[in-house]
């Protein structure tokens, strides 16, 4: 449970700063997919399934908040 609860709070920050700092960058800057690149290097370095959680959540809010 608490491995759940810390990685929704870590995915939560990242998204957020992902769609509200990162998103406000001048333009090259503004397309950058941090928790994308986030969520690859947890699947592909540190081997935790989270990841793909990550990657399904985020298509979901994006799909929502847009």
């Amino acid at each position: 449970m608490k491995r759940f609860l810390l990685s929704a709070l870590f995915f939560s920050v990242t998204f957020l700063f992902e769609t509200s700092f990162i998103s406000s960058l001048p333009d090259p800057f503004a397309l950058i997919p941090f928790v994308f690149g986030v969520s690859i290097y947890l699947i592909q370095y540190q081997g935790v399934s989270d990841g793909v959680i990550w990657l399904i959540m985020q298509g979901l809010l994006i799909d929502v908040f847009h």
